[in-house]
């Protein structure tokens, strides 16, 4: 991997705008147009000629965010070096909801949904309670499952026994 600085894009209406730096640092990882750099404890891939970032994932290793990056690639090559107003366009559109997709691990085949990833949870099920902010858990103490989580709950009241030990089921299914 080699060094390279660009310029990322920030958002003027943004309150603290003006005390970011727009130069930033990234790696180069092999595929022209895309760069790796850690953000707020995680990696994310970023779009150089935009200076946006185009995928995160919450991936703790630059080696974890490349490899998804590479594998996506693999599945559905795109040009990442021309503009962002081409990228956004809707002849790329579908292409780019594949890669994004391959990026973060699954593939939306006719079994997407109906795989289950952990207890009795399935992919769709994950994905609702990822985008609704609220979770369903389940009790370490108990083994019961309830809802109305925070996300990232580890050790949540459960309204079965009265302990704190629920845990969302986007934390154990590895999401956050």
């Amino acid at each position: 991997m080699r060094k390279i600085e660009y310029m990322q894009a920030i958002n003027p209406d943004h309150k603290n705008a003006s005390n970011v730096d727009p130069n930033v640092v990234g790696y180069a990882f092999g595929i022209p147009g895309l760069a790796v750099r850690k953000s707020w404890g995680t990696w994310q891939i970023d779009h150089i000629a935009s200076g946006y970032r185009a995928f995160s994932n919450a991936h703790r290793t630059r080696k974890e965010c490349v490899n998804a990056a590479l594998l996506a690639q693999a599945q559905g090559p795109i040009d990442w070096t021309v503009d962002r107003e081409t990228l956004c366009g809707s002849h790329l559109s579908d292409a780019i909801w594949h890669w994004k997709n391959a990026f973060l691990g699954h593939s939306r085949g006719p079994q997407f949904s109906k795989k289950t990833v952990c207890h009795d949870w399935t992919m769709k099920d994950l994905e609702i309670m990822l985008f609704d902010g609220l979770s369903e858990g389940l009790c370490g103490a108990c083994g019961e499952v309830s809802g109305h989580h925070e996300g990232d709950a580890r050790a949540n009241h459960c309204p079965h026994c009265g302990k704190n030990k629920v845990s969302s089921a986007l934390v154990l299914a590895g999401l956050i």
